[in-house]
Parts: C-alpha cells; sequence; structure tokens
C-alpha cells in the first residue's frame, strides 16, 4: 500500500519540482549530456561497458560533497580489491564532472536515474549490480525496494541521522520501516548513533560503527600540509604563486569564507571591510557553494568596494586592479585552499541552515569559526565545542569580534587548530573499515554473516 502511494504521489512532486530543477540544471551548465541517463536510457557504447562489468558494485553519491566521499571510498575498495568493477552514479552535473575526472580505470559514471519505477527497472536491468551502496544520505525508496526484489545487497555508508531528523522519521514509522527497513548494512560514524538507528527500525545486526569517510578523506589532506610532496608541492607552490601575484606573502593574514550561501558573502565581505581597519593587509578569499552563483557573488562582492580577483576568468568580467579578495569560482578545489587561510569561517551556517563541513579545514591546521546552524554535523560541532576547540557565533557583529581575536592572537590560533585535529582523529581509517565490511558484504549477501 504504502509503495503505491508512494508511486502515485511522487510523479506529481517531480512535475511540481521540474520547472525549479530544470533551471538549476540549465544554470550548473551540460544538462543536455547523457540526459536520457536521469530516466534509466543508456547509449549502446555505455551499455556495452557495463555489459562487460559483470557482479558490478554500484556507489550512488548525490553531489560534490558525496562524490569526494565516494572516490575516497572506491579507492579503498581497490586497495583491497584492484579487479573490483564498479558503476558511480550521481544526481548533479557538478558531482559527475568531478567524478569523470578523478575516477580510475574501470569504473563507469553515470547520472542517477529519477525514482520512478520504469526508470529504475531500466537502470537496474542495464547494471545488473551484484551490490548498491549509497553515500550518506541518497535514499530513493523505488531503488531499495528494486534492490531488495531483485536480491541485490544494499549499503548505506558514512551514514548521518541527527536527532533532529531521527525525530522527524519517528514522526512517520510506517514510512522510516519501509525505507530503512530495505538496508542491510549501514555504517555510522560513531558508536552512540547507533541506537538512533535502531529507534528507525535496523536491525542492531546491521550496523557498524566505522568512522566518518569525510572526515578521514581530510585527514590526508593534513599529511599532504604537513608534509607536501609530489603533486602537492607543486600545486601548493601554484596557490602560493597566485596570491603572490596579488601582494599576499607568506606572512599576509587571510579569512577564507569557504562553500557560502547566498547573503553569506555580503555579510562576510562587510566584516572583512571591519576588520581591515585593524589589519591593513588582510586578505579575503571566498568560495561559494554553487560556482554557477560566481558572477552574482563577484557583483554583491564588488558593491560593496572589494576588488575581487576570480580564480578562473570570466570573459565579461575585468581583470581586478590590486586585488584584496579572491573568488574561487571552481569545483572540488576548496580543501586545497584551506592550508592557506588563517582564520576559516564555514559556510551555511550564518545567513543559511544545515552547516558545511569543517572537516577539511580543521585537517589542514587552521582554526574554523562557524555560525548558530551546524545541524548537518551536530555530533562534531557538539564535540569541538565542547573541547573547546572552534569557535560559534550567532551575529556578524560577533563574527567580526571573535575574528579579530583570532587575527590578533597566534598561540590561540594555534591552540584551537591542535585541539580541533585531535578531535577528528578518531575517524582515521573510516574508508578501509568500511571498504573491508562492503566487500564482506558482498561476499556473503547478507549483513548477519558479515
Amino acid at each position: 500500500m504504502l509503495r503505491r502511494f508512494y508511486n502515485l504521489l511522487f510523479p506529481l512532486v517531480f512535475l511540481l519540482l521540474l520547472p525549479g530543477y530544470l533551471r538549476r540544471m540549465v544554470k550548473r551548465g551540460s544538462y543536455r549530456r547523457n540526459f536520457g541517463q536521469r530516466l534509466g536510457y543508456y547509449s549502446r557504447e555505455t551499455s556495452e561497458r557495463i555489459k562487460s562489468m559483470p557482479g558490478a558494485v554500484w556507489v550512488q553519491a548525490v553531489s560534490v560533497g558525496e562524490m569526494l566521499v565516494a572516490l575516497k571510498l572506491i579507492a579503498a575498495l581497490r586497495d583491497q580489491s584492484p579487479e573490483l568493477p564498479i558503476i558511480l552514479s550521481t544526481t548533479t552535473t557538478t558531482g559527475h564532472a568531478v567524478a569523470e575526472e578523478r575516477v580510475p580505470g574501470n569504473v563507469e559514471v553515470v547520472y542517477t536515474p529519477v525514482d520512478l519505477p520504469g526508470a529504475v527497472r531500466r537502470a537496474f536491468d542495464g547494471f545488473r549490480p551484484a551490490q548498491m551502496v549509497i553515500v550518506d544520505g541518497g535514499l530513493w525508496p523505488n531503488q531499495l525496494w528494486e534492490a531488495r526484489r531483485r536480491g541485490v545487497p544494499t549499503a548505506l555508508v558514512n551514514a548521518r541521522l541527527s536527532p533532529r531528523s531521527e525525530r522527524r522519521y519517528r514522526r512517520f514509522p510506517r514510512l522510516a520501516r519501509a525505507l530503512f527497513g530495505s538496508l542491510d548494512l549501514v555504517c555510522v560514524a560513531e558508536k552512540n548513533e547507533v541506537e538512533r538507528w535502531q529507534n528507525l527500525g535496523i536491525s542492531l545486526a546491521c550496523l557498524r560503527p566505522t568512522g566518518s569517510i569525510k572526515f578521514d578523506d581530510a585527514l590526508l589532506v593534513s599529511t599532504a600540509v604537513d608534509h607536501p610532496t609530489g603533486e602537492a608541492a607543486r600545486q601548493q607552490r601554484a596557490r602560493r604563486e597566485l596570491l603572490a601575484s596579488f601582494g599576499v606573502g607568506a606572512d599576509t593574514p587571510i579569512l577564507l569564507a569557504g562553500s557560502t550561501h547566498p547573503g553569506e558573502e555580503r555579510a562576510i565581505g562587510e566584516v572583512y571591510l571591519k576588520l581591515r581597519a585593524r589589519f591593513p593587509n588582510l586578505f579575503f578569499i571566498v568560495a561559494p557553494r554553487h560556482v554557477e552563483r560566481a558572477r552574482q557573488v563577484h557583483t554583491e562582492l564588488a558593491s560593496l568596494g572589494l576588488s575581487v580577483a576570480l580564480r578562473t576568468p570570466i570573459s565579461t568580467v575585468p581583470p581586478a586592479a590590486n586585488p584584496n579578495t579572491l573568488l574561487l569560482n571552481t569545483t572540488g578545489e576548496l580543501k586545497e585552499w584551506f592550508s592557506v587561510a588563517t582564520v576559516v569561517f564555514i559556510g551555511k551556517s550564518l545567513c543559511a541552515v544545515g552547516g558545511q563541513n569543517p572537516a577539511e579545514a580543521i585537517a589542514a591546521g587552521i582554526p574554523v569559526v562557524f555560525g548558530p546552524h551546524m545541524e548537518n554535523f551536530e555530533e562534531l560541532t557538539a564535540r569541538l565545542l565542547a573541547a573547546d576547540a572552534a569557535v560559534q557565533v550567532s551575529t556578524p557583529l560577533e563574527l567580526e569580534a571573535r575574528c579579530g581575536q583570532l587575527f590578533a592572537d597566534k598561540s590561540e590560533r594555534a591552540r584551537l587548530a591542535k585541539a580541533a585535529r585531535n578531535e577528528i582523529m578518531v575517524h582515521r581509517g573510516a574508508a578501509v573499515r568500511t571498504a573491508t565490511l562492503l566487500l564482506a558484504q558482498k561476499r556473503n549477501s547478507a549483513c548477519e554473516a558479515i
């Protein structure tokens, strides 16, 4: 009954949301390429390549953030099973671009089908997966139900469930059981999250605390920052050379606002201008969460009187003279920029709700500041604040005051950075632990046997 109701309701909701969905796709570009894959239709070439990958693992990641986690997990899987065939699907064009750029061989990158019964069935018919792995939380009922019908084992890795989300799901117990009860394995970040997942009807036998791959991936950044070699060293030199061309030296203080959302760029830009009264050579780097907003963000910052340089030139935007601000209008390289910052502000936490991942900045050894809305990382935020390892502010005025204190106090910055790194060390090795469990599940096709 629930499945029938969902399949009557979802197409209507999908049609209502379709115009906005298409607008976002057009903004992000490349929306026409492989569009049929979103409906479960694949070209002859793609189908032939997938047919040559029997027993493939279908890994699903929604967007760029989940894709970076998926790529780290794939690397760990390949370390243990080098010939493992993998189909990697994503929802967004930006996630697709990152995947195509970075995947190793024998990984087929496709778009995730819309959760309509026909599209999902066509995808399963074409993929014939031996296992389905979902990263973070991109759960779709028809996908899970179809996997269960076909006997394909399913796993949710890097699973996130905040207390707020748990409360929401518990209001609809039948829906929660129907959705989460279809999962055979759930890899959670910490032991104290196991009980919350049990409350949604998942058997204890199917729950495994593994640590967060997202934070484990961040720890690799810390190694590259502390001891850069090879390509990492070359990229670090390139970043420093670009900054030097703007007059930014190794000792120049830098405020970096990462993964910002609408409203935050202006608010933090105004904070930056006030801080410059105390720190005249202070430099500002801003990285919008969605690069398609770069032109709008550039206009907004320029209207404040900032001289804004672009990481990647836009033909209609003239180069800035003597820039005091760098706008990162690129995808997938923000974590490499954290190491040049003096203080990092975590976006989607001041003028939007949810917060972005602070772990990569922490792993780079940089103190982090965030606003009142860090719901998406509630556990980590609570741990950081309890250890006095991060700074949380409620208003732009408070952000100015606390950033001013940090720019003036080098020892406090070092203390915060060290304390925060200690808090994420528990996640080291999460990717390897998760990969081991997934390969065991693939062999046994039952969580009780893991």
